[in-house]
C-alpha cells in the first residue's frame, strides 16, 4: 500500500498501527523519511487513564490528539515554506 501512497511536508501520510492491546497514530513526510507526529494509546499523556487500551474511546482520543498536533506543526511548516516563497520572488 505504501507504493501507492505518498506523503509530503504539506499533506503528510497517515499511519495506522492496531495491537491487540495498544494503537499508534503517525504523519509521515516520505519526502524527508521523517515522522512530522505520532500518538499511541501506550505514550505517557495516556498511562493510568481511560484511553490506555484499544478502543472506540481512545481512538477518537488519538485522533483529536493527532489533528491538533498536525495543525501547529503543519502550519508551522507552510508558513516558514511561504516566507522562503515570498523572500525569493523578491
Amino acid at each position: 500500500m505504501r507504493k501507492h501512497i505518498h506523503g509530503t511536508a504539506a499533506k503528510p501520510r497517515l499511519c495506522v498501527v492496531k495491537s491487540n492491546k495498544h494503537i499508534q497514530v503517525q504523519l509521515i513526510d516520505d519526502d524527508s523519511h521523517h515522522t512530522i507526529c505520532s500518538v499511541a494509546t501506550f505514550s505517557n499523556e495516556f498511562k493510568n487513564t481511560e484511553f490506555a487500551r484499544k478502543n472506540k474511546a481512545s481512538a477518537a482520543k488519538l485522533g483529536e490528539k493527532i489533528a491538533k498536533i498536525a495543525q501547529e506543526k503543519i502550519l508551522e511548516k507552510l508558513s516558514s515554506i511561504e516566507d522562503h516563497l515570498s523572500i525569493t520572488e523578491f
